[in-house]
């Protein structure tokens, strides 16, 4: 009977390890786990600067062009994005004056893509819409860190 209780906690205990593992959260993949990373996850914080860029960029230049479907998609990944950056930041050296900048600017941007993201949806996003204008001068504000890092040599590269 003891033995029956043993191998069925050790039972337990793996499949509890198992689901923990695979929670969804990209952190194994970060943390060196077997797990992959989603696809549109940058290896790192300047990449995730210069993607949300790209990204609304592309939105600003396709307007409803796309098909819904992708238009869901790509609004998701963006917000992914946004929300990865103050883990990206913590992976670097970054003082925590900096890593705090950066986790409120993550924060408004959520907060504001979440207002705009159905109108990228429905395609009635306009170029000029400025909600854009607003996220544009955060991420300006985050490649400003991104060149103190490139340029600090007390910080690791970020190549």
């Amino acid at each position: 009977m003891k033995n029956v209780c043993v191998l069925l906690s050790l039972s337990v205990l793996a499949a509890l390890s198992t689901l923990a593992g695979c929670s969804g959260d990209s952190l194994g993949a970060a943390e060196g786990g077997s797990h992959d990373a989603p696809a549109h996850r940058p290896r790192g914080f300047p990449e995730a600067v210069q993607a949300i860029r790209d990204r609304l960029a592309e939105f600003q230049e396709t307007g409803g062009a796309a098909n819904r479907q992708f238009r869901v998609r790509q609004s998701q990944e963006l917000k992914d994005i946004m929300q990865w950056l103050p883990e990206l930041a913590a992976e670097t050296d970054l003082r925590k004056a900096d890593w705090d900048n950066i986790n409120a600017a993550s924060k408004r941007m959520v907060v504001i893509w979440d207002e705009t993201s159905p109108r990228v949806v429905n395609g009635e996003l306009r170029r000029d819409d400025a909600s854009l204008a607003v996220i544009e001068r955060e991420v300006d504000g985050l490649q400003g860190v991104v060149k103190r890092i490139s340029s600090d040599p007390k910080l690791p590269s970020m190549e």
